[in-house]
């Protein structure tokens, strides 16, 4: 079942029937800026590693070439094999009315030239200067997809309110049987009483059934029962 067929479906609808959010395109798409974005960050952030290790190790290595210098050039190791096998994935179609952050954040995952830099030979710089971008790139994408996973998800549960309506007025008669019985195992205990014989627990055996206890009596109307009927009827389920 397609997002569109539920606007115009007035039959009762299980979550079985619903689609997946995964598989509306506008959620994919979205899903894949993001990922496309979060990606990138985490690029950035490795080549920028790159280059504090390296920059150490050039001041260092002539005078020092110790453990510690060992450690970082493994390190540096790592992080280079981090950054051969990165690949981020372009993002699907352009859509005209992204967020202008995201728009410009997409840009440089496809390309584009960063704003004129006073230092352009400076990589450390230039990337920070990337990194600032992408990073208010991801924070809008993320917002966004969060907003477009919201609206769609209110859309479908709307569609299934009734089915799940229904299963909590279930629940409540089902309590409301409990509680009933309750009452009238009480109401024979006290019937055998009220004709002048004992009750003995031994022959009257009832378990320990914290549910039923909590639940109450409908005649009390401060009992966990009373106070759901009147939650219910709020509600315009009862």
């Amino acid at each position: 079942m397609a997002f569109k067929s539920l606007r115009t479906n007035d039959a009762p609808i299980s979550p079985r029937d619903l689609p997946r959010l995964g598989d509306d395109a506008e959620v994919d798409a979205a899903a894949g800026r993001l990922r496309a974005l979060a990606d990138r960050v985490r690029l950035l952030d490795l080549q920028l590693e790159a280059i504090l290790h390296h920059q150490h190790l050039d001041q260092h290595l002539a005078t020092n070439d110790g453990p510690r210098l060992a450690m970082q050039r493994a390190r540096l190791a790592v992080v280079e094999a981090e950054i051969a096998a990165a690949a981020p994935p372009l993002p699907k179609a352009d859509d005209a009315t992204l967020d202008p952050a995201i728009a410009r954040g997409l840009e440089l995952l496809k390309g584009a030239p960063l704003p004129a830099d006073d230092d352009p030979n400076a990589r450390a710089k230039r990337l920070r200067r990337e990194k600032e971008i992408v990073d208010a790139a991801w924070r809008a994408a993320s917002n966004a997809y969060d907003a477009l996973v919201a609206e769609k998800s209110a859309e479908v549960v709307r569609a299934v309110q009734p089915a799940h309506e229904a299963l909590i007025l279930a629940q409540f008669r089902a309590a409301q049987a409990l509680a009933a019985a309750t009452d009238a195992e009480a109401d024979f205990r006290r019937e055998v009483q009220a004709a002048g014989y004992q009750a003995p627990e031994h022959l009257l055996r009832r378990p320990v059934f914290a549910a039923a206890t909590m639940l109450g009596s409908e005649t009390h109307w401060d009992s966990a029962i009373s106070t759901l009927r009147r939650t219910l009827e709020a509600w315009k389920i009862l």
